[in-house]
């Protein structure tokens, strides 16, 4: 209704296009199309062009995909830059990119970046996961470790498991065995 007040009929029927999408399977032929006339209509309606991305990631097509995306991340970097670095790290191993979005989505507010898409890290452990995959693992260690004592941060289910394998292949024995101790607690 917001396009509607500002008089904005072709944004608000791509809305209505959007919506009706989401009422298909998706990925199903009925719901992409309903996503064309969207973009069609409204073509900066972030949200129907990361709708439509979706089914290709899930399909393995990560080129149809990253086009799709990176209109999404264009169009409302705050929304879907986390998404964007999240699949990076988890589906392509593009760590440099992951971390080049997770730093971008830090820099662009100053509240807390939040989840993975899966709910199972902390964006900010991710993004420590990416510096520990191109070995900066003092870099990686140092941001988990400060993520662990943020104010209001509830360590996830594997927060102190990484951590403490990284003590481990950096030597550090001792820090290793508390890391690993605080995860089985």
């Amino acid at each position: 209704k917001v396009y509607l007040m500002n008089g904005d009929t072709a944004c608000y029927e791509g809305c209505q296009a959007a919506l009706t999408a989401i009422t298909y399977r998706q990925g199903s032929r009925s719901s992409q199309e309903y996503f064309d006339k969207a973009i069609q209509l409204c073509p900066n309606l972030d949200y129907a062009w990361f709708e439509k991305a979706v089914p290709y990631l899930k399909r393995g097509d990560f080129v149809q995909w990253k086009l799709m995306i990176d209109q999404a991340v264009a169009l409302n970097p705050v929304e879907h830059l986390g998404y964007r670095g999240w699949c990076r790290y988890q589906f392509l191993r593009d760590y440099e990119g992951a971390i080049r979005d997770l730093e971008a989505l830090d820099s662009l507010n100053s509240w807390d970046i939040g989840y993975s898409q899966n709910g199972a890290y902390h964006l900010n452990v991710a993004k420590a996961l990416c510096y520990r995959a191109i070995g900066k693992r003092d870099t990686a260690i140092q941001m988990i470790e400060t993520q662990l004592v943020a104010e209001n941060y509830d360590p996830m289910l594997y927060d102190y498991l990484h951590l403490g394998v990284m003590k481990l292949e950096k030597g550090d024995a001792s820090g290793a065995v508390e890391a690993l101790l605080a995860q089985i607690e």
